[in-house]
Order: C-alpha cells, then structure tokens, then sequence
C-alpha cells in the first residue's frame, strides 16, 4: 500500500502504437504515507505527474473502480491523451462528426 495503493494492474500486452515495452508496467493506485496523525491516508501529489517510472498512477477510489471493471468481464482498457482520441469498440465514426 505506500507504493502501489490498494490496487495494481500489470499492462498484459501492447495493441498498436508503443514507443516501448510495457512489460513490469501497470496501472496502479497512489502511494499511501503516514500523515500527521500517524494514519495511512493517500498521497495524491504525484498524480498527474511523471514519479512512477512509467506507470500510471489513479486516486484510490479510481483504480479500485477501474479493477472491479476488469476482473468482471473481459476488457480492454485504452490510453489516450484526450478523449476525443478514444476508439469506441465497433464504431468506425470520428468522436468529432458526431
């Protein structure tokens, strides 16, 4: 928990357009660390930003939210810079024509 969170989700392949291998590389929740109290409670300052040697950091209730997702169903997940760059299952159609 004070590296991956609650959750990790090691990336199984790469589909298309990589500029490395993804091997050991994952998605994972923020670190946890003792706060003033001398609780474990989420650092979510790196979020955003490049401290997890080429992981993907969420806040916890994301990736927690993300895991239920995966081990439910088959799923694929897609890493985008924008939205509008996303490829929707089954739809050939622009995100911009619509």
């Amino acid at each position: 928990i004070t590296v991956f969170g609650t959750r990790w989700i090691p990336f199984e392949c790469e589909i298309e357009d990589c500029t490395g291998p993804a091997q050991g590389l994952g998605i994972h929740g923020v670190p946890w660390d003792r706060n003033s109290n001398d609780k474990l409670a989420e650092n979510t300052s790196g979020i955003g930003q490049h401290k997890s040697d080429g992981c993907i950091r969420m806040a916890t209730s994301d990736v927690e939210e993300l895991f239920a997702i995966i081990i439910s169903r088959p799923t694929t997940v897609e890493l985008v810079r924008n939205f509008y760059e996303a490829k929707l299952p089954g739809k050939e159609v622009s995100h911009r024509s619509m």
